[in-house]
């Protein structure tokens, strides 16, 4: 995903400071304000106390609610100033090979 999208134009940051915190994967068009930004923001559970929390399918997907929601409230939004007017926002939550991810679109 990372090398198309800098083949297509975009700016790549990982790990990076944003709003109140460090937004995990940030992509944003280098010069063209009218297509959207993309924030990933991922919970890998690993810890062996972690997996045991997580019983159904809900609870992994309630994981990725809950990142996605870490951007809003981190602010992580603030690194798009002037550099794009719409955004997708991904909260992924990952245990072994089962992968969800919660998604919004917003307007800047």
């Amino acid at each position: 995903m990372i090398i198309p999208a800098k083949e297509l134009g975009y700016n790549v940051e990982g790990n990076i400071e944003a709003g109140r915190g460090r937004a995990d994967l940030i992509l944003h068009h280098k010069s063209d304000q009218n297509l959207h930004g993309i924030i990933l923001e991922f919970k890998t559970i690993t810890t062996p106390s972690a997996v045991e929390k997580i019983k159904t399918d809900d609870d992994l997907q309630q994981l990725a609610t809950t990142a996605l929601h870490q951007i809003g409230n981190l602010d992580y939004l603030a690194r798009f100033q002037g550099k794009c007017r719409k955004a997708f926002l991904f909260g992924v939550a990952v245990l072994k090979k089962f992968v969800y991810v919660a998604g919004n679109e917003v307007t800047l």
